[in-house]
């Protein structure tokens, strides 16, 4: 679950149960297709973006590589460009859609510092995310530093299920899932890799893939193989 769903359950005495969805409800809403860019790197852009449907990644270019590379991923309920309240409306990241649409809502930033100022709730919701960025970027660096490629995949895949993915029964399905390649940028591995992992999960019947879906069949057991080093 995001971070933006986790703080909107929680039951404020002295504000009531907090709403993105009704907080950003008159400021205009967008759709765009899979492929599409919505920010680009390095491109001054005074909005943040509230996203209510589908996907995002987010890009960061490496120039030791020449290559972009896929730094991590929004879901609905989720904030995104909040680099620029730190910035000065400069953005390191470009975000492009994943999924076959997104619908988000768009926020001006001199619009949005004001109502962060005005709520409790939204300058709670503010902090938390960025704190969340910061501790997701610190595992990542602790997976890096400690965890075999193999693990790093595994681990990969109980995050991903944990944000997007849905459960049927006693099994957990992620629904057009990242490519193998994209899979390998947010695990810091490679997509041969990833494949490798995918497969050898896939003969042990604890998972199962398409292009268009993962099923995670037995979540525990992926736990278990997250702890083994080969």
């Amino acid at each position: 679950m995001n971070v933006s769903i986790a703080i909107e359950k929680l039951d404020n005495r002295r504000t009531g149960p907090f709403s993105l969805n009704s907080l950003f409800a008159d400021f205009p809403e967008r759709k765009a297709r899979k492929g599409d860019t919505l920010v680009q790197r390095n491109h001054s852009l005074g909005y943040i973006f509230y996203l209510t449907e589908g996907m995002v990644k987010s890009i960061n270019f490496y120039k030791e590589k020449n290559k972009e590379i896929v730094k991590g991923y929004f879901t609905a309920g989720e904030m995104m460009n909040l680099d620029i309240l730190n910035k000065n409306l400069e953005v390191s990241d470009t975000l492009k859609v994943t999924s076959a649409k997104v619908v988000y809502k768009i926020i001006p930033i001199k619009e949005f510092k004001a109502m962060v100022r005005q709520n409790q709730g939204l300058n709670q919701l503010v902090m938390a995310t960025i704190l969340d960025k910061l501790n997701k970027d610190n595992d990542r660096l602790h997976r890096l530093l400690l965890y075999k490629s193999r693990q790093r995949v595994v681990q990969f895949l109980i995050d991903y299920v944990g944000e997007v993915g849905q459960r049927v029964g006693y099994e957990h399905v992620i629904k057009k899932p990242f490519t193998h390649e994209e899979m390998g940028n947010l695990s810091d591995t490679s997509r041969q890799t990833v494949t490798t992992v995918l497969n050898e999960l896939k003969a042990k019947n604890i998972i199962h893939f398409t292009r268009r879906y993962i099923v995670i069949r037995n979540l525990e057991a992926l736990a278990v193989e997250a702890t083994k080093e080969g």
